[in-house]
């Protein structure tokens, strides 16, 4: 019976981080002027807001996955066991559906960023984090230079 405990407490802690929130979104929406729908420009560029969607994972010696965060088909925030999934990619994926889900048809200065952290008191465990941020803008003309075509959500077969 002694045996078993260090796998209860394996599987106890496994259970308490899936119910963690492993990827995000946060949205900034601006307030438009009292006179408009929102802040346009000249060649009817609409601003939707800023968006940051980042992903995060717990991994033994930084290399198995243990849970990390996902990204949906729709590009909504998940979580996935035991795949690896925090990529520059799926934060990107995120910060898209958030966009779509506001209307938008374009992202403008999208940034992003990776990180690792080990700590001694984890001794085994990283955490591996993915983000991205983004200005959503919808456009009714042609796009500004630079600017990055939302695609349509993936649908899994």
């Amino acid at each position: 019976m002694k045996a078993l405990r260090p796998l209860g407490c394996a599987a106890l802690t496994l259970g308490l981080m899936a119910s963690c929130q492993m990827a995000g979104v946060e949205y900034v929406g601006f307030t438009p002027p009292p006179a408009s729908d929102a802040p346009s420009d000249a060649e009817g560029t609409t601003v939707v807001g800023h968006i940051h969607g980042t992903c995060w994972g717990v991994y033994l010696f930084s290399a198995l996955p243990l849970i990390t965060g996902a990204a949906n088909s729709d590009g909504a925030p998940g979580s996935r066991l035991l795949r690896d999934s925090v990529e520059i990619r799926t934060s990107v994926r995120i910060v898209e559906g958030e966009a779509r889900r506001r209307g938008a048809t374009h992202l403008i200065d999208l940034q992003s960023d990776t990180f690792s952290a080990w700590s001694a008191q984890t001794l085994f465990f990283w955490i591996l984090e993915a983000e991205s941020s983004a200005t959503a803008i919808r456009v009714h003309g042609p796009p500004p230079p630079g600017a990055i075509p939302i695609s349509a959500p993936r649908r899994r077969s």
